[in-house]
């Protein structure tokens, strides 16, 4: 598993100064976080985790987990962000770490290098040593030296490269930060029904909730949803909260605080529906098991009767949605 991971210095890069600055000689650290993708694996939610990844860079966004490997950024959602840093390019950009938060960490090799001219003649590597003093790798017998920036990208003819096992690159969270606002990244196309959110004035942001670890969320008190993915599912989720709160207005109640079941039950069930109606990824199978994490005791029973107390509710949410649709698109000009 590798990472090219963007480095502000020699704490991120690709030599050991950041290992022994860290204590990650051992690949215990490693081991723990690659044990968590198996575990996914296992539980069946890795398919979850991936379709949540980014995948395709749009050409405006700009953060360094872009390049990182596939894995890394499978793990970088994993641990509950859609943005992470370390310290100098956070600073880059104008903010810093929140005092007592603690890292994510991403896997990366730990790599040797050796002298490529030297190495034959004595017929054993000889491998180079960085000095901190001038940021460089230097052979101690001809004296070839490169900067730790560029030793990645040196020829076969002139080093050696060697993986030395694995171990763990820390980076912080967005979530973990404080400072100047980033740029709002922005799809190229917007999701279905989004002129639903903008007639009832919810704003649609494209970045994570720093008051959450959710792919998604409804706001309430600031009438808006973020969003973590350009999956239109999670998207049809919390507008079907937003419409669920409309309704309830309608009666003098609102939307409760917090994950409650009765609320997310009607939020899946409806975005299920518009999933299969605008005709994007169908998310069955997923619904039936986000049902199951609310129901009791997590029988296919209790979920068929949780879907079921909701049914009316659900209807009156998916209604709501695509009435407010239906009179936008008489309103668009022919």
């Amino acid at each position: 598993m590798e990472t090219t991971c963007a480095a502000g210095g020699p704490r991120a890069g690709t030599g050991e100064p950041a290992l022994r600055r860290f204590g990650l000689e051992n690949t215990a650290l490693a081991n723990k976080v690659l044990g968590g993708i198996i575990a996914e694996f296992k539980s069946g939610k890795i398919a979850k985790t991936i379709s949540n990844t980014p995948f395709i860079r749009d050409p405006n966004d700009d953060r360094p987990c872009w390049n990182w490997s596939l894995k890394n950024r499978i793990l970088m959602v994993m641990q509950g962000t859609f943005d992470a840093r370390n310290i100098v390019q956070w600073n880059a950009v104008g903010r810093s770490i929140v005092p007592n938060r603690s890292a994510i960490y991403i896997v990366r090799p730990r790599i040797r290098y050796g002298c490529a001219k030297c190495s034959p003649k004595q017929k054993r590597t000889v491998w180079m040593s960085y000095q901190k003093d001038s940021r460089k790798y230097v052979c101690a017998k001809c004296e070839f030296s490169c900067e730790y920036t560029k030793i990645g990208e040196t020829s076969d003819a002139e080093t050696i490269k060697r993986i030395r096992g694995y171990g763990c690159q820390p980076e912080f969270r967005i979530e973990d930060t404080v400072g100047k606002t980033l740029p709002q990244y922005r799809p190229k196309q917007m999701p279905p029904l989004s002129d639903v959110a903008a007639e009832w004035n919810i704003a649609i942001k494209y970045q994570t909730d720093p008051t959450c670890r959710t792919m998604g969320s409804y706001r309430l008190e600031h009438n808006d949803i973020h969003l973590g993915t350009e999956n239109a599912g999670i998207f049809f989720h919390e507008i079907s909260h937003a419409a669920d709160n409309i309704i309830l207005q309608k009666k003098g109640k609102r939307l409760r605080g917090g994950q409650d079941a009765i609320q997310e039950a009607v939020a899946q069930l409806s975005a299920c529906v518009l999933s299969e109606l605008y005709a994007t990824d169908s998310n069955k199978e997923f619904t039936f098991e986000y049902l199951r994490q609310y129901s009791r005791h997590g029988r296919n029973d209790e979920v068929a009767r949780l879907a079921l107390r909701v049914l009316d509710r659900t209807g009156a949410v998916i209604d709501l949605i695509l009435s407010t649709a239906q009179k936008l698109e008489k309103k668009r000009p022919m």
